[in-house]
């Protein structure tokens, strides 16, 4: 996982971050992937995606049970985030808003 979470510092930060676990630990594809990450996005619990399909996968992909059960208990409390490009775009609006605050307050 440190190919994907790289930029975040080993956090999985971003919806992106969750659909690239997905993709590589629990070998979904990339629809599969989008459909586990979806109820997230729209965090809607009961829609949750179930952990039997990501388990096998993983552990077919050669990671130990208990390995999967936490990584996955990593990756539920950030996929209701944001993806990383819509976060970038906040943030420079979020920037430029304060600056505009700060050097012209009347406006």
């Amino acid at each position: 996982m440190k190919d994907i979470t790289d930029q975040s510092y080993g956090v999985i930060t971003y919806q992106d971050d969750v659909l690239l676990t997905a993709i590589k630990l629990a070998g979904y594809s990339w629809e599969e992937a989008d459909k586990f990450r979806k109820p997230w996005a729209k965090t809607i619990p009961e829609k949750w995606p179930s952990r039997k399909r990501s388990l096998e996968g993983i552990v077919a992909n050669g990671g130990k049970e208990e390995l999967s059960r936490r990584t996955l208990d990593l990756i539920e409390p950030f996929a209701p985030t944001l993806n990383k490009a819509h976060a970038a775009s906040y943030a420079i609006v979020a920037y430029h808003t304060a600056y505009m605050k700060a050097h012209f307050p009347a406006e």
